[in-house]
C-alpha cells in the first residue's frame, strides 16, 4: 500500500452550514398580529364558557347515559342493561373528575388570556394545545387547530415574509424561480472559468513508498 503524505491530499474546509435568514423581523414572528390576536381572544373567551359548562356539570354531577341497540337476540351488550326494548350504560363521574377538569380549563383560559393580550405567539399556540389534548374530542380539535394554525403562519412568516396561504405560495413560486435563474448564472460562470484555462493544473498522483513497495523482480534469463 503507497505511503500517502498528508501534504498531498486536497485541503477540505469543513463545511458550515449557513443559517437561514428570516424575510421578517423575529417580533414579528413570534408576535401576533391583529387578526391572530382576535382568534386567541376569541379561543380564551370560549375556554371560560368550557369551564362555566364543567362547573355546572361537577355541581350537578349527573351521571353519563349511554344508548345502544339490542342485539339480534333481543340482549344487550356487556356493560348494558335493557330499559324500555332500549340498552343503557350509566356512568357515574366522581366529583374529583369535574373538578379537575375545571381547574384545568381556568387554567389554561387564564394563560390563553395573558399571553393573548401580550401578543405572544409560542404561549398561545402552546396552551391551545393543551388545551386540546385535554378535552379529547369535547371541542378539543378546536383548540388543537388553532395551536397548529398559529405554527404554521409562524413558519410562512420566516420562510416566505407572509403569513397567509395564497401569498406564501406566491412568494414560493417567486423563490423557486430565483433560484433557477441563480443556478444558470452560476453554471455559465463554471463553464467560461473552465475554457479560459484550458492548462488546469492535474491532480499530482502519490509516489510509491520504498518501505511498502516491493521490489521488482528480474525477469532477464541467465
Amino acid at each position: 500500500m503507497p505511503d500517502l503524505d498528508d501534504s498531498s491530499l486536497p485541503n477540505e474546509a469543513p463545511r458550515v452550514r449557513r443559517r437561514r435568514q428570516s424575510l421578517v423581523p423575529r417580533s414579528e414572528i413570534l408576535g401576533l398580529n391583529q387578526l391572530e390576536q382576535r382568534v386567541s381572544w376569541a379561543a380564551a373567551i370560549f375556554a371560560y364558557a368550557l369551564a362555566g359548562f364543567t362547573a355546572v356539570l361537577w355541581v350537578r354531577n349527573q351521571p353519563t347515559v349511554t344508548k345502544a341497540p339490542t342485539l339480534t337476540n333481543g340482549t344487550c351488550p356487556k356493560g348494558f342493561h335493557l330499559v324500555s326494548r332500549t340498552c343503557e350504560q350509566i356512568i357515574h363521574v366522581s366529583q374529583g373528575s369535574w373538578e379537575f377538569r375545571f381547574f384545568f380549563i381556568v387554567i389554561v383560559a387564564l394563560a390563553l388570556s395573558y399571553f393573548s393580550w401580550r401578543q405572544k405567539r409560542a404561549g398561545v399556540a402552546t396552551f391551545a394545545i393543551f388545551l386540546g389534548l385535554g378535552n379529547g374530542v369535547f371541542f378539543g380539535p378546536l383548540y388543537l387547530l388553532l395551536g397548529v394554525w398559529l405554527i404554521m403562519r409562524a413558519f410562512r412568516l420566516q420562510k416566505y415574509g407572509d403569513a397567509s396561504f395564497k401569498g406564501a405560495n406566491r412568494a414560493a413560486r417567486e423563490q423557486a424561480a430565483q433560484r433557477k435563474v441563480d443556478r444558470g448564472r452560476t453554471k455559465s460562470r463554471n463553464a467560461s472559468g473552465r475554457s479560459s484555462s484550458p492548462n488546469a493544473a492535474v491532480a499530482k498522483t502519490p509516489t510509491a513508498s520504498k518501505r511498502y513497495t516491493p521490489k521488482k523482480q528480474n525477469t532477464r534469463r541467465r
